[in-house]
């Protein structure tokens, strides 16, 4: 069974003992979704364009027949959810729409209502003549979980908690965790209120970054040697690739990054230089008036998504966190079976308060198989303002992370926990070297306790290295 459906039968379980109903969904006065998976609109391999879902304006029909078709972009990228301005004011306003099945058996005549939708206050606003009609963002999809399918490509409305990490990380999904950024304050008029009284839009903290090692290189855990040589502080000098702070996007689709970003990855790429971005096709991105067309495009062999173990004292960024990781994966494939002989975890990952200890392996999703990018100018003001709305809190950001880097995973955004979670999954059939992930692989606490990681059987600890192996 699929990792998704294993997931899901794990979810059915849990409504069942709880006694929740799961054909009714999310169902309230604003909304009403089936919780089951929602086809989205298949796009053209290559393409620049995002999840885009079908959509109607009801009409009250119980044929479920609207008065209006258009295309919604799914955007965890957008703040807020924007409509196509034809003579509104630029005001806040309350909409009613439907969310169809994009992909409806060929005897289907009438669409498939697969959400619907009530009251949802929207923003109407000038939007790319040539791109979608409207824009579901990212204050709307925090009420929810939304899992994201990106092979099919579909989309899951989840209204309830999911189960723990712990949980998770036994059945083979990566759990990154992060906090909502952003926020700021718009020239566009609220909805009145009871007095009548309007104000400007106050846009609320959606951005979800993650952190990003670009351009490690290549690790295979089944090679028979491994340096043996890591003395505390080496773990820095040891780590390949360049480290990066980029946004999720689902409305965009290929990887795009900061000039500056772009400079530091080439610098990293030291085993085979990366081909000079040339101009090409323009860019769309959900929100902007017009494509950005100053853009450069290139390829990169792989990235990682990195989750943080360490503080943020100590965070020593997410390509020292990949590298610690490969290592104790390498360990644990090439120890002994009992622990006793054999590999053994080098000085620069134990524990500093507790040396016979391992540090924890973070979680990861390392994705490769030549990931497509949009190389843009810093000064490009949608970066600059990302920049500035993230900031101080969040980190400089260098770009996004479009629906097509995923392009075979699910993953779940999970906005409901707290901190918030992306737990990614890799497609069934995919091999190693397109998408692998890794879940969190823990110390453990007392002696003789046994953990399963890196998908092999439960096992010990491995012994740590004595210092001597570092001369």
């Amino acid at each position: 069974m699929a990792r998704g459906r294993r997931w899901l039968a794990a979810r059915i379980g849990t409504a069942i003992a709880l006694g929740i109903g799961l054909g009714v969904g999310c169902s309230d006065p604003c909304c009403f979704t089936d919780e089951f998976p929602i086809n989205l609109v298949p796009g053209p391999a290559g393409d620049s364009t995002g999840l885009l879902a079908r959509a109607q304006v009801p009409n009250g029909d119980p044929t479920n027949i609207g008065t209006e078709k258009f295309q919604l972009s799914i955007d965890t990228g957008t703040a807020l959810t924007l409509f196509r301005r034809s003579t509104e004011p630029n005001q806040l306003t309350l909409r009613d729409f439907d969310i169809l099945d994009a992909q409806p058996p060929a005897a289907q005549m009438n669409p498939v209502v697969r959400g619907r939708f009530h009251q949802i206050e929207v923003l109407p606003t000038t939007l790319d003549p040539a791109g979608p009609d409207a824009v579901l963002g990212g204050a709307f999809l925090q009420n929810f979980s939304v899992e994201f399918d990106f092979a099919k490509p579909a989309m899951t409305l989840w209204a309830r908690l999911g189960p723990s990490d712990g949980f998770l990380d036994a059945g083979g999904f990566a759990v990154l965790h992060f906090s909502l950024f952003g926020g700021a304050e718009l020239t566009a008029e609220s909805r009145p209120d009871f007095l009548g009284l309007t104000g400007p839009v106050e846009i609320p903290s959606t951005r979800v970054v993650l952190r990003t090692c670009a351009v490690p290189d290549v690790f295979d855990p089944n090679t028979p040697e491994q340096a043996r040589c890591c003395k505390r502080g080496d773990e820095v000098a040891l780590a390949t690739g360049a480290n990066l702070a980029l946004m999720v996007a689902t409305g965009v689709g290929p990887l795009v990054l900061s000039q500056a970003a772009w400079n530091r990855i080439a610098t990293a790429q030291v085993t085979s230089p990366l081909a000079t971005p040339i101009p090409g096709p323009a860019l769309s991105v959900p929100g902007l008036p017009a494509p950005l067309t100053n853009v450069g495009w290139s390829t990169i062999p792989r990235i990682a998504l990195v989750n943080q173990e360490a503080s943020d004292a100590t965070n020593p960024g997410a390509c020292v966190e990949l590298g610690r990781a490969r290592r104790l994966e390498w360990i644990e494939r090439h120890q002994s079976d009992d622990g006793a002989t054999g590999a053994c975890v080098l000085p620069c990952d134990t524990d500093p308060r507790d040396t016979t200890m391992a540090q924890n392996a973070a979680a990861y999703v390392e994705i490769g198989d030549d990931i497509r990018v949009a190389v843009v100018p810093d000064g490009t003001p949608l970066l600059q303002g990302l920049r500035a709305e993230i900031r101080p809190e969040g980190p400089e950001i260098d770009g996004l992370i479009g629906a097509n880097v995923f392009i075979r995973t699910t993953v779940e955004i999970d906005y409901r926990s707290k901190p918030g979670r992306a737990v990614i999954a890799c497609v069934p059939d995919a091999l190693r070297s397109s998408c692998f992930a890794s879940p969190r692989c823990p110390r453990l606490s007392n002696p003789g306790d046994v953990r399963a990681c890196f998908g092999m059987r439960p096992r010990a600890l491995p012994l740590t290295c004595d210092v001597s192996v570092c001369g």
